[in-house]
């Protein structure tokens, strides 16, 4: 039986969260991009995002205990 690895086209969010699902699947993948670093274009068109808003408001996956 031969093994498949599954290919991932660009390093961007989108690129990073299929490669995140597969990895959770337990599946043989490789992410290409062009960059030397991933992020895409995220990293070199918008000012670093920062969420302002009280914890409350939050993902409650991302929620510490209080």
């Amino acid at each position: 039986m031969t093994q498949q690895t599954d290919v991932v086209a660009g390093g961007g969010q989108a690129g990073l969260a299929a490669g995140h699902r597969l990895r959770r699947r337990g599946l043989d993948f490789i992410i290409l991009d062009a960059a030397p670093a991933p992020g895409g274009a995220w990293q070199h068109l918008w000012d670093p995002l920062r969420l302002l808003s009280p914890a409350e408001h939050s993902s409650p996956a991302r929620r510490r205990p209080s």
